[in-house]
């Protein structure tokens, strides 16, 4: 399970700061974060495994016809567009839990995230946003 305790500025949209107890290592811990931090800031891709109570995910949504034939191969849950209001996504980002809050920041900036079931029941998360250019 994932316990990823973000602190996001309003304003900016940003992740600022996490400070978490988790299973891992505080130093591996820390990484994670930065790493998950710098692909929304700056693009790139990053994989973490999730369990499926941490993501919108139960057997009717498995067997979404989009989803159902992609399941172990990789699809895609995107938020709704809502997100892309500010005034929307600030009272989202408010209200839900910490993988939530790292969707709504993904696909803001243009990134998307892709899940697999792996075979011990969890999920491999891959989030992706392309690199800025000048």
């Amino acid at each position: 399970m994932i316990a990823i305790c973000y602190d996001f500025p309003r304003d900016t949209g940003k992740i600022r700061d996490c400070e978490a107890y988790t299973r891992e290592n505080g130093q591996v811990f820390r990484r994670r974060v930065n790493v998950i931090r710098s692909v929304i800031d700056n693009g790139g891709v990053y994989t973490i495994t999730i369990d499926a109570s941490d993501i919108p995910m139960d057997a009717r949504t498995e067997a979404f016809p989009g989803v159902a034939p992609n399941l172990e191969t990789g699809f895609e849950l995107p938020p709704s567009s809502i997100i892309h209001d500010p005034v929307m996504a600030n009272e989202i980002l408010a209200k839900i839990d910490t993988w939530g809050q790292i969707q709504v920041l993904v696909y803001k900036r243009g990134g998307k995230i892709f899940y697999k079931k792996l075979p011990d029941g969890r999920y491999e998360a891959t989030i992706e946003r392309a690199k800025d250019t000048e």
